[in-house]
């Protein structure tokens, strides 16, 4: 099963069997697997973020029955997978191993599973209102006409999830290839959808608007497909040792019950 890393830059990754880095973006290879052969949207990697990765493992990857997508800097903390209490924390590169060894119950999953990392809080503010503050809100809201639209069954989902105040972020995820292949088929649709309709302004930053509408759009699926998470919290690889010392965090709230009441 591999877990893929993606990466736009040069890195060093866990030495562990399971992890694949795919490299997104323009430049000199440095890994084996790239989001620019075969069936691709690599062109799109501006806008699209690690999106280029997913689409690359959609259609390339026919032979996998599960997959997972980790960050070069950002993984999931297999070391402390059990601990309820953890959001995320710096850890030094020569670490990196130590954390990333995956067991076997995070990497054998049916269709209706899957392992998020530890879910983000929005504060005060749910996660539309959350986009609002930064990013252009207007971009959101043509991506929510167009699941209610397109996928009229999922509007009470969107309703859901975009008011509750936390989410699972970071596009990271583990499940089986067939749920990834159904999850792939839906956010493309309404993203590409979307890219008809939204107005790119030449800020590099907000102009990477549907790697942004992606992460919270995720949770739409996930309310309305019911899958049983597992959820992990992670690590952020960081040579720089004052921030390993002090910028880490620990959960906002108490239970996933008062962010993310079923029902």
């Amino acid at each position: 099963m591999p877990i893929y890393i993606v990466g736009h830059k040069p890195f060093d990754p866990p030495k562990h069997d399971a992890y694949v880095p795919i490299q997104v973006g323009y430049g000199e290879d440095f890994t084996k697997v790239r989001d620019n052969t075969g069936d691709n949207i690599a062109e799109k990697n501006k806008n699209f973020c690690e999106l280029t990765a997913l689409y690359w493992i959609w259609k390339n990857d026919h032979d996998s029955k599960y997959v997972g997508i980790n960050h070069y800097r950002r993984y999931f903390d297999f070391l402390d997978a059990k601990n309820k209490w953890l959001y995320t924390r710096n850890i030094y590169p020569a670490e990196l191993d130590l954390y990333t060894k995956p067991g076997k119950e995070f990497i054998e999953l049916g269709d209706d599973e899957i392992v998020l990392p530890t879910p983000m809080s929005c504060g005060r503010r749910s996660v539309y209102e959350h986009y609002r503050k930064y990013h252009h809100i207007e971009d959101m809201d043509i991506a929510i006409d167009i699941i209610k639209k397109d996928y009229p069954e999922y509007s009470d989902a969107v309703d859901k999830a975009l008011s509750r105040h936390g989410a699972y972020s970071h596009n990271m995820m583990i499940m089986s290839k067939k749920r990834f292949d159904h999850y792939a088929e839906w956010i493309f649709h309404v993203l590409f959808e979307a890219e008809k309709k939204i107005h790119l302004t030449g800020d590099p930053f907000q102009d990477r608007v549907f790697g942004f509408l992606s992460e919270r759009l995720f949770n739409v699926y996930l309310e309305k497909q019911q899958l049983k998470v597992k959820q992990i919290p992670t690590i952020f690889v960081d040579p720089d040792l004052k921030r390993v010392k002090k910028r880490w965090m620990y959960r906002w709230f108490i239970t996933n019950k008062i962010l993310f009441p079923r029902g």
